[in-house]
This record gives structure tokens, C-alpha cells and sequence, in this order.
């Protein structure tokens, strides 16, 4: 799947390390494994806010936990309602 984004950030002159500097996998509406964030802005049990290379992630739901964490890697789980980014690209 990797090679199809790489294609076609080509294909559409964009850097594509630039677009893809993170990536979000929902696992069901209980669960997100998010690669390759900068760091945790805040966090409550209703809100994550995850900094991504020149944006902000944000998670919004209930009763939110982060169940894995390390250098780049997180695992949200709790009821999600909402995933965006704070800035348009």
C-alpha cells in the first residue's frame, strides 16, 4: 500500500515523506494505533491531541486511554466519536 501513496504523491508533485510523516489506523470505533507522532499535547478522557509534523491530531470521544506508548507509536482505545487535524493541509 506504501508504494501506491508513494506513486501517486509523484504523480501529484508532492514530497511524500512530507504527506505521510504519520499514520492512523482505527481498528474499530474503540481503538486507534497511530505511528509516527511527535509528542502528546494534551490529554483527558475525552480528548487526545497528538503533535504530527506541522499539525495536530485529535481524538475526541469518552472515556479515552492510552493503552501503548513508545518513542513513536500509541494505541488509543476508549469510545471515539471523532478523528481531524487542526490545520488543513
Amino acid at each position: 500500500m506504501e508504494s501506491v501513496f508513494k506513486e501517486l504523491s509523484k504523480y501529484l508533485g508532492f514530497n511524500y515523506n512530507e504527506i505521510l510523516d504519520f499514520r492512523y489506523y482505527v481498528l474499530s470505533n474503540s481503538v486507534i494505533y497511530v505511528v509516527g507522532y511527535k509528542k502528546i499535547l494534551s490529554y483527558s478522557l475525552e480528548q487526545i491531541v497528538l503533535g504530527v509534523k506541522n499539525n495536530e491530531f485529535n481524538i475526541v470521544g469518552a472515556d479515552l486511554n492510552i493503552k501503548e506508548l513508545d518513542k513513536s507509536n500509541i494505541v488509543i482505545t476508549g469510545k471515539i466519536n471523532k478523528i481531524y487535524l487542526s490545520k488543513e493541509l
